[in-house]
């Protein structure tokens, strides 16, 4: 099932623990908790028996959005492109935004498979350990 993360719904430990697993700067639960009631941030969690299984965080405006944060508890599961197209479905009308490591071949390959397009490298982006970034954008206008 596809939740939006709020207050009454909160599964912020869970998504804790998956970022601390997959990014060198992870979310601390308290910014998860902040983020959950924050309109200008929006985290859909894709759950099965109350078990986190992928997620998104993402700020959302008015036309646009950029994710931040994506990551599935358990790889090649396809539960990465259930969050993903679900968002995408979500915010009809707008055009999406993110950035991800060059060397992660697995996010960019997912990203592709939905729609989304390179639209350049952002040199020097990350650290720990240093990398360039590839810029993606989807477009949602007229879905």
């Amino acid at each position: 099932m596809i939740k939006k993360i709020t207050n009454e719904n909160d599964i912020s430990h869970q998504i804790a623990e998956t970022e601390k697993k997959y990014f060198s700067h992870p979310l601390a639960e308290h910014e998860i908790k902040l983020m959950a009631v924050n309109p200008a941030y929006e985290i859909l969690s894709f759950q099965k028996n109350g078990q986190l299984l992928s997620y998104i965080v993402a700020t959302v405006g008015e036309y646009e959005c950029q994710i931040i944060k994506l990551a599935s508890t358990k790889k090649r599961m396809g539960y990465g492109k259930k969050i993903l197209t679900a968002f995408i479905e979500k915010h009809k009308g707008k055009n999406i935004y993110l950035e991800v490591r060059l060397s992660n071949n697995d996010a960019i390959s997912l990203y592709n498979s939905c729609g989304f397009i390179i639209d350049g490298i952002r040199k020097n982006l990350y650290d720990s350990p240093d990398e360039d970034g590839i810029i993606m954008h989807f477009s949602n206008e007229g879905i």
